[in-house]
Formats: structure tokens, C-alpha cells, sequence
């Protein structure tokens, strides 16, 4: 048998290996790759530590679910950043500006977020991606402050003093902030798309500490 030193492997290849090896065939090779795997998950943090985890640690992510949201993302901040700039030559004063200047960058942000979770799948990554949609999940209106931003797939529902319980589920992206509009109602939500992401993404950290 080919004499392989599996310690230099990291986990996260450990594991591929271990799913490709035919374990019938190579007993011996199988056992080394499971062996090396209990050591090394041996010296992962305990679940109690998932906050400590360095955000270089490699996690094992699958690779439709780092499509998926890239698509989505990328997809969802382009429309963003086109409705942006279309409508930035028809508003006015300077705070209306600074609003729409804000969420550009944000739409960059999630860009850039997506990007390095594609080409980097680590646990600094999906900190960053989580991030990105746990901003896009509550949704708040009131006449003194109202913000909502939701991007690529949403499926918002929430209560309102005007007209009760509502739903919307839609493709695109949409943005709100508001100060002081006194005619607003009251309205209190979630984006229950931008949950799901987010208690996914956080699943592959939480499985870095298994």
C-alpha cells in the first residue's frame, strides 16, 4: 500500500478523501483517513467556543449552497445599485443622498461577501455572509423611523396598523429608510427568506466545532 501522510491533510480534505477512497478495496488506507479525522477533530473548539473560532478555520460549506446565495446576492445588489442610480438624480437634500450613498455601499458589501465566500470557504466568510442577511431580516415602520432591505429573494410578512396581516414574496430588491414621516403606519415584520439563510449559514459554522 502507498505509504500517505495524511496528518499534513486538513479536515475539511480528510473528509472528501475518506468519500472517495473505496474503503473495501483500501481497508487499510480507510482506517488511516478515519483515524487521522478523529485526531484532528479531537482538537476542534468544543461547541461552547463557536465565537472563538478563527476566522481562517475551513469549513466544510456545500458548493450549491455557496452558489445559490452568490447568485441570489449578486443578482438581488445589482438590481439594487441599477434602481439606485436610475432614481439618484430625481430626489433631493442631502440626508435623501446619504441614504441612497449608504445602501450602494451595502450593495457592494453583500457583493464582495459572496465573492470571497466563493473563493474562500471559511469561517470568517460565513461570519461576513451571516452578517449580510441578518440585516435584511426585520422589517420596522413607524411615523419617526422605518427601515426594510431585503435583496435577491425575499418573502417578507408582517402585521400593520392600517391594514393587518400582509405578505409579500417577490424577486429583485427592495430598500426603505425613512425619518419623520408622520403619515407612515405602524408596521413590524420579518423576512422569513433571510431567516432561512441565516440559520443555514450559521449550521456550517456551528458544524466547524463538531
Amino acid at each position: 500500500m502507498e505509504n500517505i501522510d495524511y496528518s499534513k491533510y486538513s479536515l475539511n480534505e480528510l473528509y472528501q478523501v475518506r468519500d472517495d477512497v473505496n474503503k473495501d478495496a483500501y481497508p487499510e488506507r480507510f482506517e488511516a483517513i478515519c483515524r487521522e479525522i478523529d485526531i484532528k477533530e479531537s482538537n476542534l473548539p468544543s461547541e461552547a467556543d463557536i465565537d472563538n473560532l478563527p476566522d481562517d478555520t475551513v469549513a466544510a460549506i456545500n458548493k450549491w449552497f455557496v452558489r445559490f446565495i452568490s447568485v441570489v446576492t449578486i443578482g438581488g445588489a445589482f438590481t439594487g445599485i441599477t434602481l439606485f442610480t436610475s432614481n439618484f438624480q430625481s430626489i433631493s437634500g442631502i440626508i435623501n443622498h446619504l441614504i441612497y450613498i449608504a445602501f450602494i455601499c451595502v450593495y457592494i458589501w453583500g457583493i464582495c461577501t459572496s465573492v470571497r465566500l466563493f473563493e474562500n470557504k471559511t469561517v470568517g466568510t460565513l461570519r461576513e455572509n451571516l452578517l449580510f442577511w441578518q440585516i435584511q431580516i426585520p422589517i420596522f415602520m413607524s411615523p419617526l423611523l422605518g427601515y426594510q432591505f431585503a435583496n435577491g429573494l425575499f418573502l417578507n410578512v408582517w402585521v400593520s396598523s392600517n391594514s393587518g396581516f400582509e405578505y409579500a414574496a417577490t424577486i429583485g430588491s427592495v430598500f426603505n429608510f425613512v425619518v419623520f414621516q408622520y403619515h407612515q403606519p405602524w408596521a413590524i415584520g420579518v423576512n422569513l427568506f433571510a431567516v432561512a439563510i441565516s440559520i443555514a449559514i450559521y449550521r456550517h459554522i456551528k458544524n466547524c466545532v463538531k
